[in-house]
């Protein structure tokens, strides 16, 4: 038939056959050029392997810096707190501390844990530090705006905040 193979009668090797027609035999790839595509396994699309790979370690990073921060918190939120120049008074003070710093932060390193390690949670885990981050940068900005005070290690904190939350971003508006 007309809209058949041309070349199925053909006896030679299959990589013979790719090289005459100039086209890739994968049958997810029929009709495409032979360098059009990165690779059918990996799924890139357009994006290069270094681009992929700096994702990949930002997720790690940021996966090692959200356990380090939940770790602290959930063991030592007193500690923690105190450091940042914030005191866990009130009954649920210390409560709240080890859920909202601690579990939220190793939460976070596990979503973004997933994202470096598997290609379907990059963009998920990048959008959620964007936000994170950028809601972090949001109230850092109101603080600076209402003249509010902070130690010299917080602001160390919102430029940190402010770092990540372009590069997420700037890979979100990569990867979108």
């Amino acid at each position: 038939m007309a809209w058949e193979d041309p070349f199925q009668f053909y006896s030679g090797s299959a990589s013979e056959r790719v090289r005459i027609q100039g086209l890739v035999s994968h049958p997810i790839m029929v009709g495409k050029r032979r360098n059009e595509h990165v690779n059918t396994f990996d799924k890139l699309g357009s994006r290069s392997i270094c681009s992929v790979m700096m994702t990949k370690l930002f997720l790690l990073f940021t996966a090692l810096m959200f356990t380090a921060f939940g770790a602290w918190s959930i063991t030592d939120p007193v500690g923690m707190t105190a450091r940042l120049g914030v005191s866990a008074e009130g009954i649920s003070g210390v409560f709240e501390m080890r859920g909202i710093y601690g579990g939220v932060s190793l939460g976070a390193a596990l979503l973004c844990l997933l994202g470096g390690l598997r290609t379907r949670f990059e963009f998920p885990a990048l959008c959620f530090i964007a936000a994170y981050m950028g809601g972090y940068v949001l109230g850092r900005g109101a603080s600076f705006a209402f003249g509010d005070t902070a130690m010299s290690s917080n602001w160390y904190f919102a430029g940190f905040e402010l770092v990540m939350f372009i590069i997420a971003a700037a890979l979100v508006r990569q990867k979108a």
